[in-house]
């Protein structure tokens, strides 16, 4: 089986990739050619699961559970789901604890995320953002008790790299990205795009985080929350922005409606999660593509 981890391979497929591409040339008559993407199709059409776009390959590896191989973001062991609400500081501006972290990079999202942020700034929702978006809303007066690379996040727009932990040890982006969210109540896991299936890390770093996520993204983004409904917000819910702040600034100032977002976390996954990871992870991808291409050869040779 030959793979194409990238989306400019379907677009390759579309001109007939086996006469042109080299990397999808057949070496044996059997041979099977195979695309896998984790990105989203509102970038990237030529992924999209269309007879045209994917002409010139057998197997399709896409976060759409229609593809063949389906490949999530999600899988046991990958995030702590269970993590509990987090008890960490706050980060304090100007007497007052900042509300919402997010960690937004790509400023011209297709599904107007910034514009959401800007929005909720405006209705009193305090906002920190560790990218390069909305530095001037998010830069001044930062304090408390973040590492000094992260708070210099705030004004430079990008955690680096690599950091060094009080311990000495070096600490990743994601590392970073995790040391930082437990110290807001919300964590604004707003997805570059409104593509069903394609829930990226963001939500589950909010929950491994101890913190409540808003979410902007897949409309079906229920079942893929290991605590079904009442585990986060969804911004498709709100009538619009005004809405949605509201509530953000209820749940900031009543404890135990806060609280009741955490209480799922005390109780197995919901069913529909537990089968949804069942079926795309509890097998790795490299060997569910295998026993795909040998369903495909036993059905071309009457095996």
């Amino acid at each position: 089986v030959v793979v194409a981890a990238a989306a400019a391979a379907a677009a390759a497929a579309k001109r007939g990739a086996r006469d042109h591409d080299p990397a999808l040339v057949d070496h044996c008559p059997l041979q099977k050619h195979g695309l896998l993407t984790m990105e989203s199709e509102a970038y990237y059409a030529s992924v999209k699961l269309t007879r045209e776009t994917l002409e010139g390959f057998d197997i399709v590896t896409t976060t759409r559970l229609g593809s063949d191989v389906p490949i999530l973001y999600p899988a046991w062991g990958t995030y702590d789901f269970f993590a509990p609400r987090s008890t960490a500081p706050g980060v304090v501006v100007n007497g007052s604890r900042v509300m919402a972290a997010a960690a937004i990079t790509n400023c011209g999202a297709k599904n107007g995320r910034m514009g959401v942020i800007t929005e909720l700034l405006a209705a009193g929702v305090s906002v920190h953002n560790y990218g390069r978006c909305l530095q001037l809303l998010t830069a001044e007066g930062t304090g408390g008790p973040l590492p000094p690379a992260a708070a210099a996040a705030l004004t430079t727009g990008l955690l680096p790299l690599k950091a060094t932990a009080p311990d000495g040890s070096k600490v990743g982006w994601v590392g970073q990205k995790m040391g930082v969210l437990p110290h807001y109540k919300f964590v604004l896991a707003f997805e570059n795009s409104n593509v069903d299936d394609y829930v990226t890390e963001k939500i589950y770093h909010a929950w491994a985080a101890g913190s409540l996520p808003v979410y902007l993204g897949a409309r079906n983004v229920r079942a893929f929350a290991p605590g079904g409904a009442g585990s986060y917000l969804d911004v498709a819910d709100f009538a619009d922005v005004a809405a949605l702040a509201a509530e953000l600034r209820r749940l900031d100032a009543d404890e135990g409606a806060y609280a009741a977002y955490f209480a799922w976390k005390e109780r197995p996954v919901v069913p529909a999660f537990a089968r949804l990871l069942a079926r795309t992870s509890d097998v790795h991808v490299a060997c569910r593509l295998c026993h795909k291409a040998k369903e495909l050869l036993d059905v071309e040779l009457g095996g």
